[in-house]
């Protein structure tokens, strides 16, 4: 059994860790940059039982340095769906905790956040910022992901401005390139 020898063996044992290498490598990426389809309304507890529905486009960054912890900063700009000139604005900051945020494969995460944004009307200019939770479902491919990511938001800001309880929630649907 001369094909037993220590160089075959040792070079059998190299490529093999080689390949086992390149294999985790594909499967495991750290970062993703993505565009999304949000949606984000405002719902006012009066008597008019009435709410403020915006939609629009974002972009998000995020960076997973292990399969259950990822990072996420998400940027939005979005229309009222009735009035074209009231705008809403924002950036969020998610830290999640879930599973398969790393890896190929399905994925599951919720998390604490923090967002700030600013709604303009023609006439003045509201300002809100606070915590939210994050969660959201997902899928990754070797080189894209797709999550559909909620968002509930602590809208003491608005509440305030308006002086009527208000809940703020948001959505966005995000198809992601990761590398």
């Amino acid at each position: 059994m001369k094909f037993l020898s220590k160089p075959f063996i040792a070079s059998a044992l190299l490529a093999a860790s080689t390949f086992v290498s390149a294999e985790s490598e594909s499967t495991t990426k750290m970062f993703s940059i993505g565009i999304a389809s949000t949606a984000q309304v405002l719902g006012y507890d009066d008597y008019y039982g009435t709410e403020d529905e915006f939609a629009g486009f974002g972009f998000s960054g995020t960076i997973a340095p292990t399969d259950n912890v990822a990072f996420q900063a998400n940027f939005y700009s979005l229309e009222h769906d009735m009035y074209d000139e009231i705008e809403l604005s924002g950036v969020e900051i998610i830290a999640y905790f879930g599973t398969g945020l790393e890896s190929e494969g399905f994925k599951a995460y919720i998390g604490p956040g923090y967002y700030s944004e600013t709604v303009e009307t023609p006439y003045t200019e509201y300002e809100a910022s606070g915590l939210l939770l994050g969660a959201g479902i997902g899928y990754n491919w070797q080189y894209v992901a797709l999550d559909l990511a909620l968002a509930f938001k602590n809208a003491d800001d608005y509440a305030e401005e308006f002086n009527v309880d208000t809940t703020s929630i948001n959505a966005a649907l995000k198809l992601s390139g990761r590398f």
